[in-house]
């Protein structure tokens, strides 16, 4: 991948096939996960490597080498998912 984000923006590599947050038994509501909730796997700046939750219409979707990415602020991530 050549992109390289720019003014404290972040990619982040959507999932949307896990509806599972991390392993636990907790589930993102499908009215919650379409409409106000992302999940994925930060592929740059300090959340590099881990699983996060942003606000889903804070960024731009786009599709490289066939895979879904967001480009959003670092700001907008809500939350790190901790594995358990």
């Amino acid at each position: 991948m050549n992109l390289k984000p720019v003014l404290g923006k972040v990619i982040i590599q959507v999932d949307k096939q896990d509806e599972k947050i991390g392993n636990t038994n907790l589930f993102v509501p499908e009215v919650t996960r379409e409409k106000e909730l992302g999940l994925g796997l930060c592929l740059t700046g300090k959340y590099k490597g881990k699983k996060v939750c942003y606000k889903k219409y804070a960024g731009d979707e786009m599709e490289v080498d066939g895979k879904s990415l967001f480009v959003v602020d670092e700001e907008d991530i809500l939350a790190v998912v901790k594995e358990v």
